[in-house]
């Protein structure tokens, strides 16, 4: 029997003598009515209870999903001034969220309880312990509602101390306390005062029962009748106040209703607890309400009496909570990005399926395992592992970094983590989350841009200065061939002037690999059968590498054909065993081998441009002194040397790089010190397959001839040189400094004219102008353009034609009189 009861009959036997003027009927009555309020209170009470420790599990479990929570949340610096508020408390009193920023609590409480809150908010700073205080707040829109204030105690920004507070509306539960408080004091002076104002009572009652969305009601075994209260029948549906047990019955929904028969009959016959929850069809609406109901058995008057309350709101909140969970776990398993959660220790307590599928791990092999133990490089464990503990420590804050992981084949993968801290409700480090970045080949993409930006610095310095070098070379090399011509071979001034040659010679050869590594230089390409190239190119470094080198081939069984300019991959080639020689002073092995393979990941999406998806590869590997890490990280840098001051320009293995870039192919090398170097070469196979022109090539004739030649150049000295050179050998010359006077003097000769050769580049008109101008006046001329200028400014020009042909500067006078008669026979 609970107090209240107790206490009412009391004051009954005290006030027996005045008593005996209210009929038993009422005075039952009564007792009764006091012995469901008590019930109402404890249900009251027990829900408070649960609510509360709802309350507390759920903003320890799901408190970072504070955005979302059904409940207002503040944050407050050791001054009480708002850090930032969730949507809901802005909602709650009315305002707009960024201008709550940055004022004080106070200002959204009422003058009549701001001591309260005060004396809340220092027994916060003092103990540091959670705290709960009920205080009104006004609204934005000048109502007022009553909210349970509970904060907690956290470090803040710079070690200020801050505190975290949920803000609940519980208006209804304190205006539903406040009717009940007036309620039972009422029944206390009804006794007290011998009244029958049952009926004022009653009303109240319905107002407090349809403010807390609860009722009760009366099962009399006697004569099997069911008596609601106005809330009862509210949330039943029902019209009557007395109801059959049949119609009762039909309220539920069906498969609830042996379960609700099971629980009144264990509570009449072994008097179990009666606290079962089941869902109804409302019949006014068709709505699905939850219910939770529980219950009495008064065994002498044999009645049971009960409490019922609409839970569907709880329920849904309840839900929204679940939902919001698994809609962040959801998350966490669908982005491509790594998730990870550590307890104090380092412990894995959650990762997701991004972060097992990029170790290759099983989620059973990774939870409860030392994150630093399982996945940091043994290398870096140290360094992270304070970094960690300092975080812990609330020592220092590491929201960003970056540091690498280990898969379980070895492979180390590089991140980009974001990193938050986890507390609890008293604001003590749980742990840590981290959300990271797979940037390994983001940064893989980073370096191949710093070397393309490298080369391209480059290449636009060797472009700004090719043209000019070109025309002086083709200018030394040119005149210093014909005064080479004019000497006998024993002629003292022979060897001179074959050094300044040599010397011209060398100068162009520069020039082309600055513009080889910054792919600018014009590619002669045709196809080549690779193994026969390779058998050509060994017997030629076999006879210029030294002969405590042994070279040795190993070549593929199937047949390569590439699309290649010769020259250049011979360069390649060159460059490679020049470097292998010098890489073993005492002696080794060169090997040149070849396969036919298919690309990685990586090579394809570099160079797509293979037809049929297949590469030739060219392997060249010594047995020298090998390379650091560091050598082998930029190798392939402009200007980059091993070699001592003097015997090296640093160019030879970029303008490798730059050749075999140009040829849509790709290089690697392997090596470490003392166990020398191999360098792959990845070139596409050229499709549809032909058989490739013999590698080997006869030392053409020089024939010159009788026709007459257009020569169309700015560069007196090289418009003076073609002449010379065209004259000796018979052919008629007619010159035009620009390209008006070459037009003009076309059109004075166009019946005599055989061939014209055009500088691509001259002032006035460009040499694809003249070409068009002059196809209009005789479509079948034969062209041949000339320049030093770089290929992809050549490329623009669009001098390629069908009857067009090309000769890049510096030319020689052989080469120039090879070409012109190769044009005007074709």
């Amino acid at each position: 029997m609970s107090e209240l009861r107790k206490r009412a009959e009391e004051m009954l036997l005290e006030q027996s003598g005045a008593m005996d003027e209210i009929p038993a009927e009422d005075m039952k009555r009564v007792v009764h009515e006091l012995r469901v309020k008590q019930i109402e209170l404890e249900m009251q009470n027990d829900e408070l209870r649960r609510a509360q420790r709802e309350l507390e599990a759920s903003r320890e479990k799901y408190f970072d999903l504070y955005e979302i929570a059904p409940i207002g949340y503040v944050t407050l610096n050791g001054k009480g001034v708002i850090l930032e508020s969730n949507l809901t408390a802005a909602t709650l009193l009315g305002q707009e969220r960024n201008r709550m920023v940055g004022l004080p609590l106070t200002r959204f409480i009422s003058a009549e309880d701001q001591d309260i809150y005060y004396s809340h908010y220092k027994r916060l700073l003092e103990t540091r312990e959670h705290q709960e205080c009920k205080v009104r707040m006004p609204r934005g829109d000048g109502t007022q509602l009553w909210a349970r204030l509970e904060s907690v105690a956290a470090s803040g920004i710079d070690g200020d101390l801050a505190s975290r507070t949920a803000i609940r509306d519980i208006t209804k539960r304190i205006e539903a306390e406040e009717e009940l408080d007036r309620y039972r004091k009422h029944l206390e002076d009804l006794v007290r005062e011998r009244t029958a104002e049952l009926s004022g009572s009653e009303r109240r009652l319905r107002r407090a029962e349809e403010v807390a969305n609860i009722g009760n009601w009366e099962f009399f075994l006697s004569d099997n009748i069911v008596r609601a209260s106005e809330g009862t029948r509210i949330i039943y549906g029902l019209e009557n106040k007395e109801w059959s047990i049949p119609d009762v019955q039909k309220i539920p929904l069906p498969e609830y209703r042996f379960i609700l028969d099971e629980a009144l009959k264990g509570l009449i016959e072994q008097g179990r607890p009666y606290n079962v929850k089941f869902k109804i069809r409302r019949p006014t609406d068709g709505k699905i309400i939850d219910i939770q109901a529980l219950a009495e058995y008064d065994s002498a008057n044999k009645i049971v009496f009960g409490v019922i309350q609409d839970i569907t709101e709880r329920n849904r909140a309840d839900e929204s909570i679940r939902l919001a969970e698994k809609t962040c776990r959801d998350l966490l398993e669908t982005i491509q990005l790594v998730a990870v959660m550590l307890d104090r220790k380092g412990n894995i307590t959650f990762c997701n399926d991004y972060l097992l599928r990029l170790a290759g791990c099983k989620r059973q092999e990774v939870l409860g395992r030392n994150w630093f133990d399982l996945f940091i490089p043994h290398k870096e464990r140290e360094n992270i592992r304070k970094v960690f503990t300092s975080v812990i420590n609330e020592e220092e804050s590491h929201l960003h970094y970056e540091s690498s992981i280990v898969a379980r084949n070895g492979k180390e993968l590089l991140i980009a983590w974001n990193n938050t801290v986890l507390h609890d409700l008293a604001g003590d480090v749980t742990g840590t989350a981290s959300i990271g970045i797979d940037i390994t080949e983001h940064r893989s993409l980073e370096a191949q841009l710093r070397q393309a930006q490298k080369m391209e610095a480059i290449g636009i310095l060797a472009g700004g200065i090719a043209h000019d070098f070109n025309n002086i070379l083709t200018a030394i090399m040119g005149y210093g061939t014909l005064l080479r011509s004019k000497l006998i071979d024993n002629d003292a001034m022979v060897h001179t002037i074959d050094k300044i040659i040599e010397s011209a010679e060398r100068a162009a050869q520069l020039t082309r690999s600055l513009l080889a590594f910054s792919r600018k230089q014009i590619l002669n390409a045709k196809p080549i059968e690779v193994n026969a190239f390779i058998r050509k190119f060994e017997a030629l470094v076999s006879r210029l590498i030294g002969e405590h080198i042994e070279v040795t081939t190993s070549l593929a069984d199937t047949e390569m054909i590439i699309n290649a300019d010769e020259v250049q991959i011979e360069q390649v080639l060159m460059n490679l065993a020049t470097n292998a020689q010098d890489a073993m002073p005492n002696g080794g092995y060169l090997t040149i081998s070849t396969q036919l393979v298919k690309p990685d990941e990586a090579l394809i999406r570099e160079h797509s441009d293979s037809e049929s998806g297949m590469y030739a590869l060219i392997s060249v590997s010594d047995t020298g002194v090998g390379m650091t890490r560091k050598s082998i990280d930029n190798i392939f840098d402009p200007f980059f040397t091993t070699k001592e001051l003097g015997r090296g320009t640093g160019l030879g293995l970029a303008m490798v790089y730059g050749i075999i870039d140009q040829h849509n192919g790709s290089i690697n090398v392997m090596s470490s010190p003392g166990k020398g170097s191999v360098f792959n070469i990845y070139l596409p196979i050229y499709e549809p397959q032909m058989e490739a022109p013999s590698t080997e090539s006869a030392e053409s004739a020089v024939i010159g001839g009788s026709e007459t030649i257009l020569v169309a150049e700015d560069d007196k000295r090289i418009r003076e040189l073609a002449e010379i050179i065209l004259t000796q050998h018979g052919y008629h010359v007619i010159l035009a400094e620009n390209g008006e006077e070459a037009i003009t003097r076309f059109i004075a000769h166009k019946d005599e004219i055989h061939l014209v050769i055009l500088d691509v580049i001259m002032p006035k008109k460009s040499g694809k102008e003249v070409y068009d101008e002059l196809k209009k006046i005789s479509p079948d001329i034969r062209t041949i353009f000339s320049s030093g200028y770089t290929a992809d400014m050549i490329a623009a020009s669009d001098i390629q034609d069908e009857r067009s042909d090309f000769i890049s500067k510096p030319w020689s006078p052989k080469r120039l009189l090879l070409k012109v008669r190769e044009v005007l026979d074709s």
